[in-house]
């Protein structure tokens, strides 16, 4: 128990961490901001829910199993919503996988209403 508990407190700040990286760089300009709002907004709303819960579930006979239940289930739907994030075009540089980075840049450019640059996709080794 201690095992899954410490594994889901690594992921949940990981999480986090590559969540703010991953929406800002695919975010347009004017909308990062709104984007970082939201996204600090629905870590308040998460701790919240999980202290609205406890409230009520805590006296319940092993009633920390249930909250332990009830606090993994959004986990559970953001491993799903993870498979429908688009890899970073830094990922597909690295893997040498160009054509899918310079995909993936077209797709920010449209969204921030910009066109691509002429040329290729020009990779500097450090």
């Amino acid at each position: 128990f201690q095992l899954c508990r410490g594994v889901m407190g690594l992921c949940s700040g990981g999480n986090y961490s590559c969540s703010v990286v991953f929406s800002q760089e695919v975010m347009p300009t004017q909308m990062r901001s709104w984007n970082m709002f939201f996204l600090s907004s629905f870590w308040v709303a998460g701790g919240v829910t999980e202290y609205t819960t406890a409230i009520f579930v805590m006296d319940l006979n092993n009633g920390w199993r249930y909250e332990i239940a009830l606090a993994v289930f959004p986990v559970f739907i953001m491993l799903v919503l993870m498979h429908f994030t688009e890899e970073s075009p830094r990922y597909f540089v690295i893997n040498d996988r160009k054509d899918d980075a310079m995909r993936v840049l077209e797709k920010i450019l449209r969204q921030n209403g910009k066109e691509p640059p002429e040329g290729t996709l020009l990779v500097y080794d450090e």
